[in-house]
C-alpha cells in the first residue's frame, strides 16, 4: 500500500450513519495520524462544518435526515457566502455505487471525488494523499502495515460473522497452542508415519484457513496432500516454514490492539 502519514495534524469529518463503518474509518484514519470527528447524518455534518477547522470531509451519499449530496450543497452555499470559493474544503463521497445522474448532481454540490465501498486502508490512503500532504518515514511504513492488518482482520471477521476482537482472541489462542501441532508433526516426520502426519497437517490446515491465516494454511495443505499420497518429500522443510510463519504471526498478533 501507499507509504506515509499526514505531514500535519489534519482534521477530517466523517459523515456516515453506519456505526460499524464509522469505527472502521476512524481506526484507519487515526492510524494515518489524522484527527477524526463523526457526524451521524448530513444535517449534523453541516452543523459540525460550521464550527470550522476541517481539512477534508468524507461524506456518505445515502444517509437519513439529510443525504450526502444535499449536505455537500449546503456546505458549498456556506462557503460561497463566506467567499471561500478559492479555498474550498474537499468533500469526498462514500458510496457502494454511483449512478451517472447522482454523480452529476454530486459534482454540482461540490463533491470532488468518490471512494467506492467497501474501501480498504490502501485505497483510502491513496485517495486522501491527493488532498492532504503525506510524509515518508520508517514509522509511517510500520503504521501503514498496522492499518492494512486491521483492515484485513475486519474483513475476515465480517466474513465469519464475528467481532474483530473475538477473531483476534481466537487467532492468538490458536497460535499459543500451535506448538502441540508442530511437535506432533515433527514426530510423525521422524518415523515417516504418513497417516498420522496427514491427520495432523489436516488439523493445522483447517484451523489456519478458518482463521484466515492463509499462508500457514496453504503450507499445511501441501503437507497434507503429499502425506495422504505417501509421497517422499522434504517434509522437514515444510515444517520449518510453518515454524517461521507461526513465529512471525505470534509477533504480529500478540502486539495488535483493536
Amino acid at each position: 500500500m501507499g507509504k506515509g502519514r499526514i505531514q500535519k495534524k489534519a482534521r477530517v469529518l466523517i459523515a456516515e450513519d453506519n456505526i460499524t463503518n464509522q469505527m472502521l474509518y476512524k481506526i484507519m484514519l487515526e492510524d494515518m495520524g489524522i484527527s477524526v470527528d463523526i457526524a451521524n447524518d448530513g444535517f449534523e455534518a453541516v452543523e459540525m462544518y460550521r464550527d470550522g477547522g476541517y481539512d477534508l470531509i468524507l461524506m456518505d451519499i445515502h444517509m437519513p435526515v439529510m443525504n450526502g449530496i444535499e449536505s455537500a450543497g449546503k456546505i458549498m452555499e456556506i462557503e460561497k457566502s463566506l467567499k471561500r470559493d478559492g479555498d474550498r474544503i474537499p468533500i469526498i463521497a462514500l458510496t457502494a455505487d454511483v449512478l451517472s445522474d447522482e454523480k452529476n448532481n454530486a459534482g454540482k454540490a461540490g463533491i470532488v471525488d468518490f471512494f467506492t465501498k467497501p474501501i480498504s486502508a490502501e485505497q483510502l490512503y491513496t485517495g486522501l494523499k491527493k488532498y492532504i500532504p503525506m510524509e515518508n518515514s520508517k514509522n509511517s511504513n510500520e503504521n501503514n502495515s498496522k492499518i492494512e492488518l486491521l483492515d484485513n482482520l475486519s474483513k475476515s471477521a465480517a466474513v465469519l460473522g464475528i467481532q474483530k476482537e473475538v477473531l483476534l482472541t481466537l487467532i492468538n489462542k490458536f497460535l499459543s497452542n500451535s506448538s502441540q501441532y508442530l511437535d506432533n508433526i515433527s514426530l510423525h516426520i521422524k518415523i515417516m508415519d504418513y497417516d498420522n502426519l496427514c491427520k495432523e497437517a489436516h488439523k493445522m490446515k483447517g484451523a489456519a484457513l478458518n482463521l484466515r491465516l492463509n499462508t500457514l494454511g496453504e503450507t499445511a495443505l501441501e503437507m497434507e496432500r503429499n502425506a495422504r499420497n505417501k509421497i517422499e518429500f522434504d517434509y522437514s522443510n515444510l515444517l520449518e516454514t510453518m515454524r517461521t510463519e507461526i513465529a512471525s504471526l505470534r509477533l504480529i498478533y500478540s502486539n495488535l490492539e483493536v
